[in-house]
């Protein structure tokens, strides 16, 4: 993924943000409904251990309350996008064309998982050519990644310094390979140029 060097806006990747943000703003509002259940319970003297210790963090309290405000304004902004003419129509499609996925070539390598317990069993597909997205897309992504909280109020993140990733691992002995049209060509190609490679 990177940058549009016009700002272009992703309209296929955007489809992916949209359906994260219903999720987002979903999980917001069940949060606020069990503070708004717990502070009922407190003022009535009924609350448990566990419900104390969600309720003694004022800042996530803040936290919520700040999240459903921009989330109303994100909202518009949503319902607007959705519903202009050049917006494109349809669900969204991973592997779409183009918008998405930009080549069917990559990189690859043997790795790990990107949080603990890190353990080196994963085998990598770095696609050659990124997807492009907007600044904007990139911002919102971000957020919907690292300000996300569950319905129970707990935050759901696993980012490191504001990144989904944990810190890179220097290696000098991992193989990377190249997958490439030497390798194989689409089906379109191949059917195409009548050969098998390129």
């Amino acid at each position: 993924m990177d940058l549009h060097p016009e700002d272009e806006e992703n309209s296929s990747f955007q489809k992916a943000i949209d359906e994260f943000q219903k999720v987002f703003i979903n999980d917001l509002l069940l949060c606020k409904e069990k503070i708004e259940r717990l502070k009922t319970q407190q003022l009535q003297g009924r609350t448990f251990e566990k419900e104390r210790n969600t309720m003694k963090s004022s800042a996530l309290i803040d936290l919520v309350d700040k999240l459903i405000a921009e989330e109303d304004d994100e909202v518009d902004s949503q319902k607007r996008r959705l519903a202009d003419p050049k917006t494109s129509k349809g669900r969204w499609d991973p592997f779409h064309q183009g918008d998405i996925l930009r080549s069917i070539w990559f990189y690859g390598y043997k790795g790990s998982l990107t949080e603990p317990p890190c353990t080196q069993l994963v085998h990598w597909r770095v696609i050659d050519e990124p997807m492009l997205i907007s600044s904007t897309q990139l911002m919102h992504m971000k957020r919907l990644l690292f300000d996300h909280i569950d319905a129970d109020c707990v935050p759901t993140s696993v980012q490191w310094e504001g990144s989904v990733a944990r810190p890179i691992q220097q290696s000098t002995t991992t193989p990377v390979w190249k997958c490439s049209c030497k390798n194989f060509l689409s089906d379109d190609d191949r059917e195409a140029l009548g050969v098998s490679t390129c």
